[in-house]
């Protein structure tokens, strides 16, 4: 992350500006990264431009009601998947339990997140055999058996 010497202002849809403090790159995994990222420590959500996203990942956006599909443009597989939530895409990551949560409360959220996208990659992927869908998305199965689907 580079800082500007001179910050630019992002301009919002309501005629807001907030200024711009820096500049960089994001790694959001071992294969998804975007570049020329701004710095806006004024923001309270991390905000992605689509464009950006879909040119550095060279995929496309498909969006429902409810879920925002990354899928790279020469295999067509998913790559990313945002849910949504009060209206905004939330990226869906490799996250870690929050401090202030008791651990079971936290098993139970991301059995039922891996359930759903578990059900999602199956669904997307023409109706695989849960069995395969395991050998794909290894980490979605931790605590869950293809068998139970």
């Amino acid at each position: 992350m580079s800082l500007l010497h001179h910050p630019n202002k992002s301009l919002f849809a309501n005629g807001t500006t907030i200024p711009i403090k820096g500049k960089g790159k994001v790694n959001f995994g071992p294969n998804l990264s975007i570049n020329l990222v701004l710095y806006v420590p004024d923001l309270t959500l991390s905000l992605i431009s689509i464009k950006q996203l879909t040119q550095d990942l060279n995929c496309n956006a498909v969006f429902s009601p409810y879920v925002c599909k990354f899928q790279d443009m020469d295999m067509g597989r998913t790559i990313g998947v945002a849910k949504e939530q009060h209206g905004l895409y939330i990226l869906q990551g490799r996250s870690t339990k929050p401090k202030d949560q008791p651990q079971a409360a936290y098993s139970t959220q991301k059995t039922a997140s891996d359930r759903a996208a578990i059900w999602l990659h199956h669904l997307c992927l023409g109706h695989p055999p849960f069995s395969l869908v395991k050998q794909m998305f290894p980490t979605l199965f931790r605590t869950l058996d293809p068998s139970i689907f």
